[in-house]
């Protein structure tokens, strides 16, 4: 061993004990460069509380060494200083150290056991488990084939492990480390319920090949993402995960037969991609029947607001179209024959809604579906025995529309649109009731001249609800300041979606834009005359009120007005004029 103005310089195998340890005298202050490289030998290193600086590579390629005893007066360790030293299982730190520092964490992937003197001066032994980092396990316990314990994470303070802690849970080689135990369990069931999706998903490739690989990817990422947005996987969640497990063959059948309805869309898989199982089965699945209707049920519709599932129940069990087509289409069919024809062009129209519905294609080109409408085209004249011309208008996000016209008649709008794409999307844009605005918004005027034009017919199918609407095309210049007024609280219905992408020309062809207001619509049915005429009717029609109704049911009126009216609106002073006249003439104070 030589040293040098308390640097030590060089250390040789005579320099270990008969146990392989070797001993730095005290009062060395430095380590040079490669001192104690390749020393097989060696099994123990002691360093003195003097040594205060350690040089990179002082002790390279020592296989046999197993434990080292850091002295108090070193700060931290330079990078390499015990690389190659990949049985290290143990190691003294000193009581100044917070924490290991990377070179330990990196460089001594066997380490065991950390020890440490406390305040008090004694030394303190700490056991290693390491999962991507190192912890001190501790307070193990076994409840049944589950093993729990702390894992401390390795931070010091003058007593020992600071108290920060991560819980661990094993279980059927399965090891999950989490900040609280709840936390650990939920992740641990995760695991198990993915893996046995995963044998399953196994069984089928294995009986059915790897032709549906991308199905079952889908079924794989909905029930992983299902599990991550779960806060508590109890009994039910796992009852329900692993029915739906059970059922993977009926799922990939359905999302095949999806497929093979849209096969001419652009692409049909992207709306079944990122979704949770119920998103999924409720994209894939046939819809249930819920109650009995008649074959025509528009009066019932309007009386009973209805979400779209629940619509589309009702189709499913056999209400089929409301309204009727144009007389000028079928004027040049003979009356008995009439009915027959109107059914074919239904048959068209579905078709080709079916065909041109794509499910994930927020927009179209033109000529994308020429094809269908060509088809289409040719298909109505044939049934009304007269020329057709479809012409494309726009698309959005959730609908395509056209126009169809016979020469020398007025122009109809014919709009695509599927209302059940995506629950939460449609839920936060309105447009989940667009079918049933059809019902209540035919004709009624709005803002100016602003009309809600009346649905002469539509179809739904009744697997999905492809949904298709024909209605009057008014060509009139809109003006903006119409549509961007404030509007009223106390429609039955609300415009949501002030945009004016919604209006072609005069034409309200975003149906799903308003809200339906079902609240209001459970008050008497004079409340409702006597609230129309005061505010869409001029002052003329207020003498009908004083005459056909009395002061009590025209007081009931007038406060559930004055409870909703905003003064923002900019009929404000007319309407309480009129309020005052009706308050006057029916005596109300």
């Amino acid at each position: 061993m030589i040293i040098k103005n308390n640097v030590l310089l060089s250390v040789t195998s005579s320099d270990l004990d008969s146990n392989g340890v070797l001993r730095i005298p005290d009062g060395v202050t430095d380590v040079a460069n490669g001192v104690g490289c390749d020393m097989v030998e060696l099994r123990e290193l002691h360093l003195p509380d003097s040594l205060h600086k350690i040089e990179t590579s002082a002790f390279l390629d020592n296989p046999c060494l197993e434990s080292i005893y850091l002295g108090e007066g070193i700060k931290k360790l330079h990078n390499n200083v015990f690389s190659g030293c990949q049985y290290i299982t143990h190691i003294q730190i000193p009581h100044s150290w917070k924490s290991l520092g990377l070179e330990i964490e990196l460089k001594m992937p066997r380490l065991r056991r950390v020890s440490r003197k406390n305040s008090a001066g004694e030394t303190q032994i700490f056991n290693l488990t390491k999962f991507l980092h190192f912890y001190c396990e501790t307070q193990p316990r076994r409840i049944g084939n589950v093993e729990i314990s702390k894992l401390y994470n390795l931070y010091f303070d003058a007593d020992g492990l600071a108290p920060h802690y991560q819980i661990c849970l094993k279980y059927k080689n399965h090891s999950v480390t989490e900040k609280n135990l709840a936390t650990a369990i939920a992740v641990c069931r995760q695991k198990l319920l993915m893996q046995e999706f995963e044998r399953a998903a196994w069984e089928y490739e294995v009986l059915n090949g790897d032709a549906d690989y991308n199905y079952l990817g889908t079924l794989r990422y909905a029930l992983r993402k299902t599990l991550l947005t779960t806060n508590k996987i109890d009994s039910n969640v796992r009852k329900t995960v692993r029915q739906y497990i059970q059922n993977i063959p009926t799922y990939i059948k359905y999302m095949k037969q999806l497929k093979d309805k849209y096969k001419n869309a652009a692409s049909t898989s992207q709306e079944l991609n990122e979704t949770t199982i119920s998103k999924l089965l409720q994209t894939i699945m046939p819809l249930p029947r819920k109650r009995l209707v008649s074959q025509s049920c528009t009066r019932w519709l309007k009386r009973h607001p209805v979400g779209p599932n629940e619509m589309h129940s009702i189709v499913s069990h056999g209400y089929k179209n409301p309204g009727a087509f144009p007389y000028s289409w079928l004027k040049n069919i003979d009356k008995s024959k009439r009915g027959a024809a109107t059914k074919k062009l239904h048959a068209a129209f579905k078709r080709a809604t079916t065909k041109m519905y794509s499910p994930d294609e927020i927009t179209i080109q033109p000529w994308r579906h020429s094809d269908e409408i060509a088809e289409l085209t040719q298909k109505i004249s044939e049934i009304i025995k007269q020329p057709v011309e479809i012409m494309y208008l726009d698309s959005g996000n959730f609908a395509k529309t056209y126009t169809i016209q016979i020469p020398g008649d007025k122009k109809y709008v014919w709009k695509i649109y599927h209302c059940d794409r995506d629950a939460q999307l449609l839920s936060s844009y309105h447009h989940d009731t667009e079918l049933q605005n059809s019902f209540l918004l035919g004709g009624r005027r709005y803002y100016g001249k602003t009309k809600f034009r009346k649905i002469c017919t539509a179809g739904i199918s009744n697997q999905r609800g492809e949904i298709y609407l024909i209605y009057p095309y008014t060509e009139y210049t809109m003006s903006d300041p119409w549509i961007y007024k404030p509007y009223q609280n106390l429609c039955r219905y609300t415009l949501v979606d002030r945009n004016s992408c919604n209006f072609i020309n005069n034409t309200l062809v975003d149906i799903g834009a308003l809200r339906i207001n079902y609240p209001r619509w459970h008050q008497p049915r004079y409340v409702s005359k006597i609230m129309n005429t005061v505010l869409y009717q001029s002052n003329n029609n207020l003498g009908y009120i004083l005459n056909n109704y009395t002061s009590k049911q025209i007081k009931m009126a007038i406060d559930f007005i004055n409870d909703k009216l905003s003064r923002n609106d900019l009929n404000y002073a007319q309407i309480c004029k009129k309020i005052e006249f009706l308050k006057r003439g029916a005596k109300i104070k």
